[in-house]
This record gives C-alpha cells, sequence and structure tokens, in this order.
C-alpha cells in the first residue's frame, strides 16, 4: 500500500491499497484508504471532491463513489449510480465495492476482522467488513462518478457485460457469513457464471417452523383456484397453514371452493362481508396466524418456484431483514414486480417493470438479491414478531392503496432492511392495461396518497435504495433526464450491525 502525494490545499493524504497485493497493510493514523481494482482509475477532480467530502463531514468513516467504464476507444459507458447503502446488494454483487474510500481507523479495524479468518486480503473482503461495521452517520454515498474502470484490450466494444462475480467472491462471502453468524449455513452460487454476481442463500434454522399464508379473497374463482393449487401441488418447503379471508364472495364456484377448503386440514376460513378494506382483512387474519412467519398473498398469485416458501422464509429469519418479496410475473413473463422504489408515480412504482423476466436489469439488479426501501404485499413475507411490533398493516388510514409501502417503510425505521428475493418468482396476474381509479375509489387514493406524503414526503422525495441519476419517470431504471441534487447523502435507515439468528 503506497500513499499518494498530499493535496496542496487540503489536509487529507490518501493511501492506496490495491487489489493483488500478497496482504494489505494497517493504514497510518488520519489517513484514508483509497481501494484501487485491476484498470481502476481516478477522475481528476476525485481526490479534491473526496477531500472537500470529508472535511466537511467529521463523522464520516466509509465513503461509496459511483464509477462507470471506459472502453478501448475512449469511450465511456455503464454508469454504476448506486443506491445510498445497500447491504444485502454487498453480498450479492462483489462490484459494489468499487469506488470505496474508508479512514484508516475503518481500515484498520475491517483489516483485523479479516484478517482473524482468512490470509487473503481483497478490496471486497475488506468492504463487506467495513460496510458492516458502520453506523448510518459514518457511511456516505457521493453519487458522483469519481472512478473510471478501463476495459482490457481483449474485450469487445459493444459488449457491456462483465464478470461480477467469481469463485473466489463466492469465498470470500461464504466465510463472511459463516465467521459472523457461527452455526448459519449460507449456499452460494455464480449467476450465469458470474456476469450477473452471485446468490447467497441464508437456509432455515434447524428447527421446526410454521408459516402462516393470510390470503383474501372475494369472487374471482378462476384466479382463487389456481392460487390454491399451485399452493398445494408445488413443494414449499416448509409446513405452512393457509388462512383464507373471504370478504363477501357471491360467485357459486367460488364459494363452493371455499367450503371445500374449509374442510381440509391446515386451513382456516374466516369470514367478513364488510366494506373492502384490504389492511383490516389481513390483519384479522393475521389475529388467528399460529406460524412464525406470516406470508400475505394474493388470490390472483400462482406459485412458479419449487420451495419457495422455505427459500423466503430464510432471509426472513435473519433478524436483521424486516419484508421479504419476490419476482412477480405477468402470464407473459416479463416483470410485475422486481421490488418497490419511492418516488415513481409520486409516490412507489416497481422496479424493471415489464422487462423480460429473464433480463440483467440495470447492473443486474433485476437478477440479484439485494434491499429496497419497500416490497409489494401481493407476496410478503415478515416474522410474525415483527409483525406484531409494528402494528400490521394501517386499516384506518391506508385501507387499501399504499398499506403494504407503509409497512415496509416503519420497518425501516424501526432499523430493519427490506428485501427483494429474485430466486423465486410468482405469477402475478394484475392486469397490465388497469387504468386509473375512478369515482370514489379515485378519492380514497387521493386520501391515502396524502396519508404517504405527509408520513413519509421526505423518504419518497429521495430513496436511499435508488440514485438521484435514474428515473423517476419510468420503472425501468432509465437515467433521469434532470438530476437535480447529487450531494452526499447518507443512509437515511439505520443500518442494523451483522447479527446472527439469535435476536436480542
Amino acid at each position: 500500500m503506497n500513499p499518494n502525494s498530499q493535496h496542496s490545499n487540503r489536509r487529507i493524504t490518501f493511501w492506496y491499497a490495491h487489489e493483488g497485493e500478497a496482504s494489505f497493510d494497517p493504514a497510518p493514523n488520519g489517513t484514508w484508504v483509497i481501494t484501487a481494482v485491476p484498470h481502476q482509475i481516478n477522475a481528476r477532480q476525485a481526490e479534491r471532491e473526496l477531500s472537500f467530502l470529508i472535511e466537511s463531514n467529521s463523522t464520516c468513516k466509509l465513503i461509496s463513489v459511483d464509477f462507470d467504464r471506459i472502453s478501448i476507444a475512449g469511450t465511456r459507458y455503464a454508469p454504476n449510480f448506486k443506491p445510498a447503502v445497500n447491504i444485502d446488494l454487498a453480498f450479492s454483487d462483489p462490484m459494489y465495492a468499487i469506488g470505496t474510500v474508508m479512514s484508516a481507523e475503518l481500515w484498520n479495524h475491517a483489516l483485523s476482522r479479516l484478517s482473524a479468518y482468512s490470509t487473503t486480503h481483497t478490496v471486497y473482503g475488506m468492504f463487506l467488513e467495513a460496510i458492516t461495521s458502520v453506523s448510518p452517520s459514518q457511511f456516505i454515498h457521493l453519487p458522483q462518478i469519481l472512478f473510471h474502470l478501463s476495459d482490457p484490450l481483449d474485450v469487445n466494444e459493444n459488449d457491456t457485460t462483465c464478470i461480477r462475480a467469481s469463485a473466489e467472491s463466492l469465498s470470500i462471502v461464504k466465510a463472511f457469513c459463516e465467521t459472523h453468524e457461527p452455526g448459519v449455513k449460507v449456499d452460494v452460487q455464480l449467476l450465469n457464471g458470474g456476469k450477473w454476481g452471485q446468490q447467497v442463500t441464508w437456509t432455515l434454522p434447524q428447527r421446526p417452523l410454521l408459516v402462516s399464508i393470510l390470503l383474501p379473497t372475494r369472487d374471482s374463482y378462476p384466479f382463487l383456484s389456481a392460487c390454491i393449487t399451485s399452493l398445494f401441488s408445488i413443494s414449499a418447503g416448509v409446513e405452512f397453514e393457509l388462512i383464507i379471508i373471504d370478504n363477501g364472495s357471491v360467485d357459486r364456484d367460488a364459494l363452493q371452493l371455499l367450503e371445500e377448503l374449509d374442510q381440509s386440514q391446515n386451513v382456516s376460513l374466516i369470514r367478513d362481508s364488510g366494506p373492502f378494506n384490504y389492511s383490516a382483512l389481513i390483519n384479522k387474519g393475521a389475529q388467528l396466524a399460529n406460524g412464525e412467519i406470516l406470508c400475505l398473498l394474493n388470490n390472483d398469485t400462482e406459485v412458479i418456484t419449487e420451495n419457495w416458501l422455505s427459500i423466503l422464509s430464510g432471509y426472513a429469519m435473519r433478524p436483521n431483514i424486516g419484508c421479504v418479496g419476490p419476482m412477480l410475473l405477468y402470464a407473459d413473463d416479463t416483470v410485475q414486480h422486481g421490488g418497490v422504489v419511492l418516488g415513481i408515480g409520486g409516490i412507489a412504482g416497481h422496479a424493471h417493470k415489464y422487462l423480460s423476466s429473464e433480463s440483467s436489469g440495470y447492473q443486474s439488479r433485476l437478477q440479484l438479491c439485494h434491499n429496497f426501501s419497500a416490497v409489494t404485499g401481493a407476496c410478503l413475507v415478515v416474522r410474525s414478531t415483527l409483525w406484531r411490533s409494528l402494528g400490521g398493516l394501517d386499516e384506518h388510514n391506508l385501507p387499501v392503496n399504499y398499506n403494504d409501502v407503509d409497512l415496509c417503510l416503519r420497518a425501516n425505521f424501526a432499523g430493519y432492511r427490506n428485501l427483494y428475493v429474485p430466486q423465486v418468482k410468482l405469477y402475478h396476474y394484475e392486469s397490465k392495461s388497469r387504468g386509473a381509479p375512478l369515482g370514489f375509489a379515485f378519492q380514497q387514493w387521493q386520501e391515502e396518497r396524502m396519508v404517504m406524503l405527509k408520513r413519509w414526503g421526505d423518504l419518497i422525495a429521495s430513496d436511499p435504495a435508488y440514485s438521484p441519476h435514474l428515473s423517476l419517470s419510468h420503472e425501468d431504471f432509465s437515467l433521469s433526464l434532470c438530476v437535480d441534487n447529487i450531494a452526499p447523502r447518507s443512509c437515511s435507515i439505520p443500518i442494523d450491525h451483522y447479527l446472527s439468528y439469535n435476536e436480542t
């Protein structure tokens, strides 16, 4: 690790830690370490901007900046505009570690932790230790491109794919997780040969577990029948009870199906013929639930993935995780839900909507398990203890709209990270062509929209799981045509330290 020359007009000394060194050395007190991967070069203003940021933020210990790539012809492309902080993206995408700067104090702390279980020192390993060691005020994202990755000579300039993960990164993340969570087993694998990144799956604890599926419904026999068939024909991978909350069905076929289900083992039927209040229906079902995990499920969904509930529950059992949601697809296998982005459409929209489920999405994030500010309630998994501590859905102020987003944001505010899990897929037959609400429904939507703006306006204006460089007009992670604010931002949501299953 070699020191860089000190800026003549700054009091900050930067040291560079280059990927590929046999081992990293401790950094001198008072300095800052810029991690450097192969082919990384600085933008001209990099050290100047970093120095200004450090001098302006006395509590800062870890900085993450954006980066892009430069072709052999000198063309800049593939900008990686990062979220403010995303711990689970760090597990899934080793490239998230590029563009990291940390104080000597944090560097030496991370080096000590890493050296305790690994003789191999990498930028990625140091980043995992660092990002899980800081408090919210100590982590700052600077949404400016200050580093570039130059393409090697053998890279096709027209190919924007790159290897994001490798056997080495799998070994690093597995060692990290199992060292800091003794007794917990994770499975790791490359996605698309590493081009998309890597998948880290937390397995369930080795003890009996019951999941309560809460399914509100009214008529809609074809949808309900398909949903129920998938629940009992495709392995959930874990024991579950099904609690159906019928909101006044009158359709003969639907009523017959409900009567048959009511006679089935591990199925309970609740009847509520009052005005439609989704939040109240779910809350009523949750009151009767016996499961350690709750799964909110729409009646117009259909399971695709084997062991879907076991996989989602494995993530939800992590005590620092809040609400967990899968990838949801339309009938034509395009994306209906890939996480919820705040600010789109004024309140929130679905990430990567209408893209092919087989596409990578922006910076492979469609295929990567990572944190969003919210996930949809069409299929949402959460620990029952957390559900009760949050008070369930807000049936008084948000009976129909945005209640799932509100729940997720309350989980965030309480210090939990919400998680999108694309390895699990379900169909969600919500109509692509469904128009805006009319009449009373429009009035209700407007009222609930105002509740969200009053309650969560600051977060909606600047989603910490998104980038100010990305569009709030479209749901495809396209670039914004108007970027108003590229100021440094810390995480608006508390970052929990890495915890084991033993909840404290």
